[in-house]
């Protein structure tokens, strides 16, 4: 008597605790009934789904809903299963179905996001937003639940329930999450420079028209392809356009995860081509992309020449920080270099930033130095020139000796000559030897021979060109550099300027 008792006392807590977790759901999204079902469609716009006899979803009962053209009716949610009823030949049969056959989205929590449309939006069966399903309507209240690709599913009312369909980003509610709609600067042209180091700003990668073209940042040098065109719209956000190319400022494929790319594209006034000036202080903003809310970040915090400029969730770092410098468009158009005089190559950069030392231990050669650089530490061009990217190898056995990946940089003057030596790699240069002969390996003890890796290249101060390693005759990671002077060899340390 007592056992059934306790089971008795069991079974009543398990129904208390199911009625009271019910409650917490339909707090949070609309109540589900019967009366009230949430119509929609698989989430697979091909083939079919099969159902099950319990919420288990152990035992097929033999029945499925054919995904391209069966509208369905959820009539309750259960962990992992629904309860649906769905067409069939001769009217419509109800079965359980496993939840993310119609959603990702776990919504036995409840929604993602709630909000109040404010003007018409269409909706779609799937999320590829070619079959119409209906609208949602101004003043209805929504639920967001998962996104893909441009679109996101929502649950809306309709006059018999409520649906489940996929709205573009560009037509979820504006404030939703997006902060203020104040206008924070005037229409007009501007350059964007980065909290990190004002001297590098948006850049369009070569000056390029093309749709897809990169936002990259790259040392200021007074080109069209450096001038943003910005113009406010009434939702509080901004259409920013290059004033070289016409093209509007567009988050890739107006995706929303991290590191995605920033490019240019043609207008379509899409949310991906929409940005909100949010102050990040000290006369700094932030971009807010309207159709994923996450902003525009420097990649890596590295301010250099064509680093690139990607969306990421919002974390309050100087990468997320820029500074708007009203600039009247230029006459010339172009970028890297234009109309525009080089900076003189003599103002040498030290190939590394940061605190420069010679390695401990390591001599200096004459007037050949190395420097202390951890693996994989980046190794900048230090003036505007050419460059050649070699690499010194055994004949015997193919593999990496005396001076390894190294490049040679000659400034546009010809007046300077720079080599470096040992790196890991080469910045978007393949590698035809991938392996080092143990150390030591010099060219004395080997017979070696040096390859170009292609032709020489056109750089500009600050562009990233490799990153240190040990590669070749190198017993650990360092950098070590080289400098002729009008064709003499002169001590590094007496011609390179520190990065400021």
């Amino acid at each position: 008597m007592k056992k059934r008792k306790k089971i008795a006392i069991l079974l009543l807590s398990a129904m208390l605790m199911l009625a009271f977790s019910m409650t917490l759901l339909a707090a949070a999204l609309p109540s589900i009934s019967a009366g009230k079902p949430i119509l929609c469609y698989t989430l697979k716009s091909s083939g079919r789904v099969y159902a099950y006899t319990a919420a288990n979803l152990r035992t097929k009962t033999g029945g499925y809903i054919e995904c391209p053209t069966d509208e369905c009716r959820i009539l309750k949610i259960s962990g992992n299963a629904v309860q649906v009823k769905y067409p069939v030949s001769g009217g419509t049969r109800t079965a359980w179905f496993a939840r993310n056959e119609f959603t990702t989205y776990n919504i036995v929590n409840g929604a993602a996001e709630k909000w109040t449309q404010k003007t018409k939006a269409n909706s779609y069966k799937h999320a590829d937003g070619k079959d119409a399903y209906g609208s949602i309507s101004a003043g209805d209240v929504c639920y967001k639940l998962s996104e893909s690709g441009s679109y996101m599913q929502v649950i809306y009312p309709v006059s018999d329930g409520y649906k489940m369909g996929w709205v573009a980003k560009d037509h979820k509610h504006d404030d939703a999450g997006a902060g203020s709609t104040a206008r924070l600067i005037e229409d007009g042209t501007y350059k964007v420079a980065s909290a990190i180091n004002n001297s590098y700003v948006w850049d369009i990668d070569d000056a390029s028209s093309a749709n897809g073209a990169n936002i990259q940042l790259y040392r200021d040098n007074g080109t069209n392809a450096q001038i943003f065109q910005f113009t406010y719209n009434q939702d509080g956000y901004y259409t920013i356009k290059n004033v070289n190319s016409g093209k509007a400022v567009d988050c890739a494929g107006g995706a929303s995860s991290n590191g995605t790319n920033i490019q240019q594209y043609t207008s379509n006034h899409s949310c991906a081509q929409r940005w909100k000036l949010k102050s990040a202080g000290n006369g700094y903003v932030s971009f807010i992309c309207k159709c994923n809310g996450k902003m525009a970040d420097v990649s890596g915090g590295v301010a250099a020449n064509r680093t690139n400029i990607q969306i990421y969730q919002p974390n309050g770092s100087t990468a997320q920080k820029f500074k708007l410098v009203k600039t009247a468009a230029l006459g010339n158009t172009g970028n890297h270099g234009g109309a525009v005089s080089p900076k003189p190559s003599s103002d040498l950069l030290f190939p590394l930033k940061g605190n420069i030392r010679t390695s401990s231990g390591a001599k200096t050669n004459g007037y050949r130095c190395d420097y202390k650089a951890s693996a994989g530490t980046p190794v900048y061009a230090p003036a505007d020139g050419k460059v050649t990217f070699r690499q010194t190898y055994s004949v015997r056995y193919g593999k990496l000796a005396s001076y390894g990946n190294h490049f040679i940089f000659t400034s546009s003057d010809g007046k300077y000559e720079v080599k470096c030596a040992h790196l890991s790699q080469f910045h978007d240069v393949s590698l035809k030897y991938k392996s080092s002969l143990p150390y030591p390996c010099s060219a004395s003890k080997y017979s070696c021979k040096t390859v170009n890796l292609g032709k020489k290249r056109e750089v500009k101060q600050g562009d990233l060109l490799g990153y240190a390693g040990q590669t070749g005759n190198a017993s650990g990671p360092h950098l070590h550099i080289e400098v002729k002077k009008d064709g003499k060899a002169v001590n590094p340390a007496s011609v390179f300027e520190t990065w400021k």
